[in-house]
């Protein structure tokens, strides 16, 4: 009988180290499933950051060259004498957006005031995306009166046609 009990016994440890190294095979499993779970998870956000990197980086490059269309038609514009502008806004237009692929729009409006008178440059710039871009000017020069004095002339090259970029 004691080959027996001791049988009995042995079986017992045996099946035992049996369930706990079937129970080691079946947690690696589980572990080898969640690191899998979690690579998977961390490569689709990582997959998404750079798609969503590019998209950004593009979107930057195209407001970019709207800011610098819009700059560069403005010194057009500025280069062109007063009496001329309204013949050579058409030229500029169409050299500024051939050379930036970019939809142009530039805009002289005349105006007169007491002692001054003057054009107001806009220049408005449109990428792909509707990213718009606006920059003013204005080219201000004196009325010739005998009454004005030096005054309204000192006031009117203060301006100098420096522009406002506050709507950029």
């Amino acid at each position: 009988m004691d080959s027996v009990d001791s049988k009995r016994m042995v079986r017992p440890m045996h099946s035992s180290r049996r369930r706990r190294e079937i129970h080691r095979r079946g947690s690696f499993i589980v572990e080898a499933a969640v690191v899998v779970l979690l690579l998977g998870t961390a490569s689709l956000a990582l997959t998404k950051l750079a798609h969503s990197s590019t998209r950004l980086r593009q979107r930057a490059d195209r407001q970019l060259s709207a800011a610098l269309t819009a700059q560069n038609a403005l010194t057009r514009l500025r280069a062109v004498d007063a009496d001329q502008v309204s013949q050579r806004i058409g030229e500029i237009e169409e050299a500024c957006e051939r050379d930036s692929g970019c939809q142009v729009e530039l805009i002289a409006t005349p105006f007169e005031q007491p002692q001054v008178t003057g054009i107001h440059l806009r220049v408005e710039v449109t990428a792909a995306d509707h990213l718009g871009v606006t920059l003013h000017d204005w080219k201000v020069s004196a009325l010739e009166q005998s009454s004005a004095g030096p005054s309204a002339s000192n006031a009117a090259s203060g301006s100098n046609g420096r522009p406002n970029e506050g709507d950029e």
